[in-house]
């Protein structure tokens, strides 16, 4: 399971749960320095998992640096990979006037790379002397380039709403400030390594195999709608009157998943917000955060799961499975899964939560669900759970093996067994291919 826990989603569906921060005063200038404050949030939660990101795929290579097995590099390649993508698409996030071009290219750089490497030994063929070396290259860029994304996160957000500053004036208002200056220095870094390592970065080979490419998410087709036209999805998505004037604003412009952010306050000016995310292609609400109803006590984990799998069937998820559930500080946290043929789609999980107190509820995540990959393959396993359970070890038990849909590593979505398996006193989830018999994914059970 991802470590990052249970409010991580995939980037663009990051900043609506951090932006509902209280707002304070009522009068017209309260009003509009609340707001930028929700913006301001927003933009340095978004550097953050940019640094995060880096953080990530630098760990990545440098664990593949100290295997030969390919098998195990190509999975440490596929995180990498993985990783960089997230970092490219939220640095493509930031304000305008600050977004880091050579940054972002070279997370693109990092990626491509890492995908012809894979892609040139699919077959567990063993990286070449050159190859390696250029492995411990990027390793080595990536660590400086993630060092200088952390510099600026130390030190770099002070003073008064400093990345608001650059979309308010742009960057020609504000170049002489600390951070202008530290954006810069990294710039030049990152434009120093790309030009004197592009025998690294931009190879080409005859023999790489043509580019799978993806199939679209539902997040990144269908036409691409108008902001009033987002406030009309938001609004029949939350139902009732939601009060007057919402608020929209768009973020993500030049991202895959560009949406919308729909501000409303259903009970007048004074009364807690309510916030809904709408993607700008297709417009599907893809998440929804409501303040003002946390803690309380009164409804069963039980009822929470009931009330949470109620609201999906009311919002067009009417087949779907639980996969996870608890209760901490008035909370009740939901996972579920979409079922299609009556397995569970695991790559597409939906997140819901039920305040206790006031039993309805307050987040909803379906960022996965509408991010995710669409699974084309086959439900029909080439073998049976009893041939799976051969890929584990002596001493390890093995329990309610179930069919899923996965897609480990950020690949491809894939059919698989899910074990719970135990040696000694601990617990792990494991997913084996259902078409060959291979491990895919090994995960420490934890709590949500």
């Amino acid at each position: 399971m991802d470590h990052r826990g249970y409010a991580w989603a995939l980037i663009p569906a990051l900043a609506v749960g951090l932006f509902a921060v209280s707002l304070y005063g009522y009068n017209e200038h309260t009003k509009r320095s609340a707001a930028v404050s929700q913006v301001e949030l927003g933009y340095q939660t978004i550097y953050h998992n940019v640094s995060y990101d880096a953080d990530e795929m630098q760990d990545a290579l440098r664990r593949a640096e100290v295997t030969t097995q390919t098998l195990t590099i190509n999975r440490e390649l596929r995180s990498a990979a993985q990783h960089a993508a997230l970092a490219a698409r939220a640095s493509g996030s930031l304000p305008i006037s600050v977004q880091s071009h050579p940054l972002t290219a070279f997370f693109h750089d990092v990626e491509t790379r890492c995908t012809q490497l894979m892609d040139l030994h699919a077959a567990a063929t063993p990286l070449t002397p050159s190859e390696r070396s250029d492995l411990s290259t990027m390793a080595s860029d990536a660590t400086r380039v993630e060092q200088q994304l952390r510099t600026i996160q130390r030190s770099g957000f002070r003073g008064s709403y400093p990345l608001t500053n650059f979309v308010k004036f742009g960057a020609s208002a504000v170049n002489a400030s600390p951070l202008a200056k530290q954006f810069t220095k990294m710039n030049q870094t990152v434009s120093s390594l790309r030009a004197t390592h592009q025998a690294v970065y931009l190879k080409s080979f005859a023999a790489d195999r043509d580019p799978v490419h993806d199939e679209p998410s539902l997040a990144s087709v269908g036409s691409v709608i108008s902001s009033q036209q987002a406030i009309a999805r938001a609004t029949s998505f939350v139902g009732g009157t939601v009060g007057k004037n919402p608020y929209v604003a768009a973020y993500g412009t030049g991202s895959a998943h560009p949406f919308y952010l729909v501000t409303f306050h259903p009970s007048g000016p004074q009364s807690s917000p309510l916030y809904v995310s709408v993607f700008q292609h297709g417009g599907y609400v893809f998440e929804m955060a409501r303040e003002g109803f946390s803690g309380g006590t009164g409804t069963s984990v039980a009822d929470g799961r009931s009330i949470a799998k109620q609201f999906l069937w009311q919002h067009g998820f009417p087949s779907v499975t639980l996969v996870e559930s608890d209760a901490y500080h008035g909370q009740i946290f939901t996972k579920f899964a979409p079922l299609r043929q009556g397995v569970p789609l695991e790559n597409q999980t939906i997140l819901v939560t039920v305040a206790q107190g006031a039993r309805r509820v307050t987040h909803y995540d379906a960022s996965a669900y509408f991010e995710a990959e669409p699974y084309r393959g086959t439900f029909t396993p080439k073998i049976t759970a009893q041939d799976a359970v051969k890929a584990f070890s002596a001493g390890v038990k093995t329990a309610h093996a179930q069919l899923v849909v996965c897609a480990p590593h950020g690949d491809d979505p894939r059919l698989a067994y899910r074990f719970f398996a135990m040696r000694g006193t601990n617990t792990y989830i494991v997913d084996v291919d259902a078409q060959n018999g291979r491990v895919l994914a090994i995960a420490k059970q934890t709590k949500l």
